[in-house]
């Protein structure tokens, strides 16, 4: 499980100094917001579904009330104002919320989703469906 994270922060180029709002994530990474102020829950996450994040390019989030993570660290005033300020028409039911690399919120979702929900919406989308053509093409 360990080496899973420890991959995953390694493969992964987003590290929260250098993200400093929302729109520097845009084109480049979906972004998975989980509604939580259990840390040890969002590790759990990430690593049980480390090769489907990595596959569709996610980023994990944690928002915990007004205050964004991103691997255990907090994210700067001014990104989680940019996340809170996209996220302003939902509640904390919502435990997951899907944005894509467009920047647009896709759909949000309650605690009791399976990460494969999210997933298999996230494959139907024209631009992962151009992805995986791409990738097949180059295999």
């Amino acid at each position: 499980m360990y080496l899973a994270v420890f991959i995953m922060l390694t493969i992964n180029p987003i590290e929260n100094n250098h993200i400093d709002h929302l729109r520097d994530l845009k084109w480049q990474k979906r972004v998975l917001v989980v509604n939580t102020s259990d840390r040890i829950e969002i590790k759990k996450l990430t690593a049980a579904h480390f090769k489907d994040l990595n596959d569709r390019d996610f980023v994990v989030i944690q928002l915990n009330g007004h205050e964004a993570y991103f691997d255990n660290k907090k994210m700067s005033k001014r990104f989680t104002k940019s996340l809170l300020k996209k996220l302003k028409n939902y509640d904390e039911s919502n435990y997951f919320i899907l944005l894509g690399k467009d920047g647009g919120v896709k759909n949000s979702f309650t605690k009791g989703t399976e990460m494969r929900t999210i997933f298999d919406q996230v494959d139907r989308m024209p631009m992962r469906m151009n992805e995986m053509r791409r990738k097949i093409n180059r295999d």
